[in-house]
């Protein structure tokens, strides 16, 4: 099977999931805005905020570290070690962290007050829990094991979604009871993870190696650094909308910030599960050219999808809002085409930056991505106290684009990517006519006008962008008559 269809394969299994996902968030989505009050969902941000900073230093950059070396493994005996290494590593360092943040939070609970300080205390067992759940997601990611990936991906978010839910509703009420439920059941799943890979035997304590782990930490440390500034460049305008405006303002902002992020979830997080460690196989068998073509083609098909997300999104979300979230959130879609567009735009490094994680490069990106956090931050300084929540969105738009530009330029010194700028001119135009065409539908239901809108926007893009382009033609028509005769004839 060539490099490509077996991204797309596994990227195409990633996406089914991804949606299976993506409509669990989409009903427990209005629940959760519903069971909380604005103030109570502004502080939930707030919480998944830190917990996310904290997650990131503690993962140490082990999930990448452990998926760029296991390809270079060729015994039974040096994955082995490699397996066991890494699990120790993370839980060292996750429980380090926890200790710490711990400490903090008896100095400074006062100043943050009594029930928040209950909430966050009880949320930093996902330090912990997080870190290990993610150390497994990527022992699955390096072995391709795809469908069993998503299936426990899926149940997670299922699960964790709907503990926290009952346990606000039935048993706590509140914030406090919904991170109660969420713990609890990421608590039941890592359990099952280390059931799952102890039954495999991939773990035997006699083969850690302190200079296993030393590779791992070097590669891993400016991954650190990286993952640090890529949080810091996400949810550094949370804390501040917290400081200049209040908990209700936070709350109106993370509904229309979630909303483009679990849309833009369902495009770029199946893509980057899927390509990592194929690209990493091929630059390692095949060489430079071969991956930058791989690349090459994958970031053409990601454009077409991100200007359709983009420009499709940016039309619906006053109703999307509505129905999801209640009218009390429809104030949040005047930031939704900035978030989008930023999220979308930045989902290209996966592709573009590869040369900064093959060449082990991952300093530089680190650097990269600090430099622009610190844009951003400075933006929302300056920002939010005049535009409020819209200010935030600005400043993640400005940061953004620099973190592509810079990311895609550097990379592209190490290995080039060519970008498909004839292509993007003609996706755009498409998307210029459908916006043009469904910007003119109005009905008096918010339901209707979304689903009217949707719909057609997407049968009016594809179909231009099919009748363009050959290749996304060809291919289309070749996977569909692929699943007609493999799938429907037999019927």
């Amino acid at each position: 099977m060539s490099s490509l269809k077996r991204a797309f394969n596994q990227a195409s299994l990633y996406t089914f999931f991804q949606g299976l996902g993506m409509a669990v968030s989409f009903i427990t989505f209005p629940i959760i805005t519903r069971i909380l009050s604005v103030e109570d969902y502004g502080n939930l941000a707030l919480v998944n905020a830190t917990m996310s900073i904290l997650l990131g230093v503690a993962k140490f950059g082990m999930t990448t570290s452990f998926i760029r070396f296991y390809a270079a493994s060729k015994s039974d005996l040096e994955k082995a070690g490699l397996y066991t290494t890494a699990l120790a590593g993370s839980l060292f360092i996750s429980l380090l962290i926890t200790g710490l943040y711990a400490v903090v939070l008896f100095f400074f609970g006062d100043d943050i007050g009594a029930y928040l300080t209950k909430v966050l205390l009880i949320a930093g067992a996902l330090i912990v829990l997080g870190d290990l759940r993610d150390l497994f997601n990527s022992f699955l990611r390096a072995e391709e094991k795809v469908f069993t990936l998503s299936v426990m991906s899926l149940l997670f978010r299922i699960g964790s979604a709907l503990s926290g839910i009952v346990a606000c509703v039935v048993f706590l009420g509140g914030l406090f009871g919904y991170m109660i439920g969420i713990v609890l059941f990421e608590a039941v799943m890592v359990s099952g993870f280390i059931y799952f890979f102890a039954r495999r035997g991939v773990f035997a304590a006699n083969t850690i190696s302190l200079s296993v782990l030393k590779t791992l930490f070097v590669f891993g440390a400016p991954l650190l650094l990286f993952e640090i500034s890529s949080l810091l460049n996400d949810y550094s305008d949370r804390f501040l909308i917290k400081y200049f405006l209040d908990s209700a303002s936070l709350g109106i902002y993370s509904v229309g910030y979630n909303l483009s992020l679990y849309v833009q979830a369902f495009v770029t997080s199946p893509l980057w599960m899927a390509i990592f460690p194929i690209y990493t196989k091929i630059w390692e068998t095949d060489g430079a050219a071969k991956t930058s073509q791989f690349l090459e083609f994958l970031l053409k098909y990601y454009l077409c999808a991100a200007i359709l997300v983009v420009s499709g999104l940016t039309v619906t979300s006053r109703e999307l809002l509505t129905v999801l979230a209640t009218q009390r959130y429809a104030g949040a879609a005047a930031i939704v085409p900035f978030i989008i567009t930023s999220v979308m735009l930045y989902g290209t490094t996966h592709i573009t930056g590869a040369g900064f994680f093959l060449q082990k490069r991952t300093r530089t990106i680190a650097l990269l991505t600090l430099t622009c956090a610190a844009v951003n931050f400075a933006l929302n300084l300056f920002l939010i106290p005049t535009y409020h929540i819209a200010g935030a969105a600005y400043s993640t738009f400005v940061s953004y684009c620099l973190l592509t530009l810079l990311v895609t330029s550097g990379a592209g010194k190490l290995l080039k990517i060519r970008w498909p700028w004839r292509d993007v001119a003609m996706y755009t135009l498409f998307a210029v006519i459908m916006v043009s065409i469904i910007f003119r539908f109005d009905y008096s239901n918010v339901a209707v006008n979304l689903v009217v809108k949707s719909l057609a926007g997407f049968v009016i893009y594809t179909s231009c962008v099919l009748l363009y382009d050959r290749e996304i033609r060809v291919r289309t028509l070749s996977y569909l008559g692929h699943f007609y005769r493999n799938h429907l004839a037999r019927r």
